[in-house]
């Protein structure tokens, strides 16, 4: 079962819900990245279950979006993989992880 997560900045107090970076459900799997333009922090939702997933990323994960990996917000593609333990997409400063707010599958 996938989890989302309420992360908090004690500096600039920008909040966000995510995954913890890499995520699997029952029928799917999600990761979480950056956006470089408007410093959003999206889902990207994947039909692949496998341990495969987790090679992949720990392999490419400062790589440029790829084919389809697009910000739902600017449209932009300079994304990045991101993890909780990158800083706050907004000021720089390291996030708190907060309570569960959503267990999906």
């Amino acid at each position: 079962m996938g989890s989302k997560y309420e992360f908090s900045c004690s500096k600039c107090r920008h909040t966000l819900d995510s995954g913890i970076g890499e995520d699997w459900g029952m029928n799917g799997s999600c990761r979480t990245h950056y956006c470089q333009s408007c410093h959003s922090v999206f889902e990207i939702f994947t039909d692949r279950f496998t341990q495969e997933l987790s090679e992949d990323i720990s392999r490419h994960d400062h790589e440029p979006a790829a084919e389809g990996e697009v910000c739902p917000k600017c449209k932009g593609r300079q994304t990045d993989f991101w993890d909780p333990k990158r800083p706050c997409p907004k000021c720089g400063t390291k996030m708190k992880k907060g309570e569960l707010v959503c267990l999906w599958d």
